[in-house]
């Protein structure tokens, strides 16, 4: 597992993750396209409630790859 062939066959690759200091929002950012201009990343909260869509929002693909992600020392 972890082929990068799954990745190169597809047109169109999202990625979500955590937002970095918002505990209940994901981001869906774009990162690979080869039909179309990349979208804009999009935002939604899960509650106790259920799903919520945010709408547009402004952060990177790496941004959400270092979000969830803390780094320290053994």
């Amino acid at each position: 597992m972890g082929s990068i062939d799954f990745f190169a066959v597809a047109r169109s690759v999202l990625l979500v993750g955590r937002v970095e200091g918002e505990a209940n929002i994901r981001a869906v950012v774009q990162i690979k396209n080869n039909l179309a201009a990349f979208g804009h990343p999009k935002a939604f909260e899960l509650s106790e409630n259920g799903f919520q869509w945010l709408g547009d929002y402004e952060i990177t693909a790496d941004e959400v790859l270092g979000g969830g992600i803390r780094y320290g020392g053994i």
